[in-house]
Formats: structure tokens, C-alpha cells, sequence
């Protein structure tokens, strides 16, 4: 991870994806990053896999709501809303699925 890169939070407040410099340098000090379960988006964002269903579920709302935000048309939006929170829900079942094993 270098310095430019955020830190993977599942906050779904409009700044979930702070960059932490002093939480990021230990856990990279201590390689403890490479270790974080994580999904990532095709953007290259990426939400910590967490126990807390309910956090995760607003972690993808809040990183889908972003990727419609970024189309014009509300028609396109929905849809690309829909499509960026099916994508990573798979990938967070999937990634559950072998953490369980």
C-alpha cells in the first residue's frame, strides 16, 4: 500500500474513505494490511469484510449510492447503482464463504 492509497473503512458516512496516514503507517509497519480481509470494487475502492451484516450492507449502499452519483441520467444511475452493490455483495459472499472455512 503506498502513501496515496486509502484506507479500506466500512463507514457509511460521505467520507468513508479517509485516508488514515497514522493508522495505515502502523498497520503497514507491522504488515498487518495484507492480512485484511477486503472486497474490491472495479474502481479500485475497497470495504473491509466485517462481522456486522448490517455495516456491511450500508458499507455497499453508501459505495454504490456513490458510482450512480456519478451518472447524469437518474435511469442510468439507478442502474449502475444496482449493479456495483450486486457485484460487491457477491464478492462478499464469496469472500465469506472461504473465510468460514
Amino acid at each position: 500500500m503506498n502513501e496515496n492509497e486509502e484506507m479500506p473503512v466500512t463507514s457509511h458516512e460521505n467520507n468513508d474513505y479517509v485516508k488514515r496516514t497514522d493508522v495505515k503507517k502502523e498497520l503497514t509497519s507491522r504488515n498487518l494490511i495484507r492480512d485484511l480481509p477486503v472486497v474490491s470494487c472495479e474502481c479500485g475502492a475497497r470495504i473491509l469484510l466485517v462481522p456486522d451484516l448490517d455495516e456491511m450492507v450500508r458499507s455497499v449502499e453508501a459505495h454504490a449510492s456513490r458510482h450512480g452519483r456519478n451518472e447524469a441520467d437518474p435511469k442510468n444511475a439507478e442502474i449502475e447503482h444496482c449493479r456495483i452493490e450486486e457485484l460487491l455483495t457477491e464478492k462478499i459472499l464469496i469472500l465469506a464463504s472461504k473465510k468460514g472455512k
